[in-house]
């Protein structure tokens, strides 16, 4: 009996929360449109003012209430600033503000999905939801239905407040993603763009790095300086991942075909140019489906039985890092707003984020995460509205000699990648 009561219950408060929801969106469209006619007529600043007001008194505004909406503007600013405590009976008082986090410190909550996780921090609120970025760390005092879609891009999950049964924790389960709940303080002593591990298992958050803010060409967000011999015009350095900061991806393959008895580049057209590999790198098909098919065509149209684990390993043992790329990354990110953009799969995720040296790059743009790749231009559409700059203030560098017209296009300076030293050159000729 208790249980059909209590899933009537259920039944009836998310039913009736669907009908709060419909009613405020019709009386915010009608409040919309009456504040955008009082703002023709000059009675109001701005139309989302009347939120200010009561029902009685929007209708039709007597004088002077712009004073009493800029009362309001300023005493809802100032119960902004106030933090709630936890729990309190009757009387209570503001909670003590603490002090953001230092590197180093970390916070203790209950891990909800395991999974370790190191991304950049983004205090998420309501109206900051459209700043989330793929791949960054989703922290927010507590989240609700509208935060769903924002769990199929993010690398991890941190709330305030919640249990093994809240929104966050229900939702974070079933897309697989790190979790960590009732931390109490995370949205508000987590400075927004550090480094943070998530660990999902032990239900704790580090902050390994203090953050470089929000990116920005501009350099000032990024406290970054800009040398009177550097040349002006160029802001941004975008990089490719596999192919320039690693070794090509194309190596592995052609190993693997010489091991076989195939001409060595046998394989090379299953990742370059190949409709199943872009269907990979836009997030419409899994990397273990792909390699099932190549392994198919390839006893097709060779007559070779190749191993799907042995394919996989051979695709995979390019991703080191080349030593004089991070040097050079080290050098470049004094100076410049640093980014990736890469053609790649969803389950290298985690991989990118454990390797790359991510306190030197504002983000990293993944294919997979957006669902376009290079070198369709929407994606480095993208990427210059990420860096928020002018394509003549960027370079993109490339091993695909394919994917740099469309870059070249839309203005950036671009450079096809062969090897450390030549790259250093090239970007001596621009002033970098």
């Amino acid at each position: 009996m208790p249980q059909k009561i209590a899933a009537k219950l259920l039944r009836q408060r998310e039913q009736n929360r669907d009908r709060c929801v419909r009613l405020t969106w019709i009386m915010r469209r009608l409040v919309r449109e009456q504040g955008r006619r009082l703002t023709a007529q000059g009675r109001i600043d701005a139309l989302d003012e009347l939120f200010h007001l009561t029902l009685g008194v929007l209708i039709d505004p007597p004088e002077g209430v712009r004073e009493t909406i800029a009362r309001r503007k300023a005493e809802r600013e100032k119960l902004e600033q106030l933090h709630m405590p936890p729990i309190f009976a009757e009387k209570w008082q503001a909670a003590e503000v603490l002090k953001p986090l230092e590197a180093g410190e970390k916070l203790d909550g209950i891990g909800i999905c395991g999974g370790k996780i190191v991304g950049r921090a983004r205090i998420v609120e309501p109206h900051t939801i459209d700043d989330v970025e793929p791949g960054e760390v989703m922290i927010a005092h507590v989240t609700d239905i509208g935060y769903t879609a924002l769990f199929g891009h993010v690398a991890a999950v941190v709330t305030d407040i919640g249990g093994v049964m809240s929104h966050a924790a229900v939702v974070a389960r079933e897309f697989g993603v790190a979790c960590v709940v009732d931390t109490q303080v995370a949205a508000s002593r987590i400075p927004n763009g550090a480094l943070v591990e998530v660990d999902g298992s032990a239900g704790t958050i580090t902050v390994l790095e203090l953050g470089i803010g929000r990116p920005s060409c501009a350099g000032v967000e990024s406290g970054m300086s800009t040398p009177s011999t550097m040349t002006a015009a160029i802001r941004a350095v975008v990089f490719d991942w596999s192919g320039v900061l690693t070794e090509s991806p194309l190596s592995g393959l052609r190993r693997y075909s010489n091991e076989l008895g195939l001409p060595e580049t046998a394989l090379d057209r299953y990742i370059r140019g190949d409709e199943e590999i872009s269907k990979v790198e836009r997030g419409e098909l899994s990397v273990r489906d792909y390699l099932k098919g190549v392994c198919v065509r390839v006893r097709a149209e060779h007559g070779v039985e190749i191993e799907i684990r042995r394919l996989g390993a051979a695709m995979a043992d390019t991703r080191t890092l080349r030593q004089p790329m991070l040097d050079l990354v080290a050098e470049l990110s004094e100076h410049y707003t640093l980014a990736v953009l890469t053609n790649n799969v969803a389950e290298n995720r985690e991989h990118l984020a454990t390797t790359l040296p991510l306190n030197h790059f504002a983000f990293v743009l993944n294919s997979a995460d957006v669902g376009v790749r290079k070198p369709d231009p929407l994606i480095y559409r993208e990427l210059l509205r990420r860096l928020d700059c002018e394509a003549s203030e960027v370079v993109y560098i490339d091993d695909f000699a394919e994917n740099l017209p469309p870059a070249a296009d839309l203005g950036m300076a671009t450079i096809e990648f062969t090897d450390p030293e030549n790259l250093r050159i090239r970007l001596a000729e621009l002033g970098i």
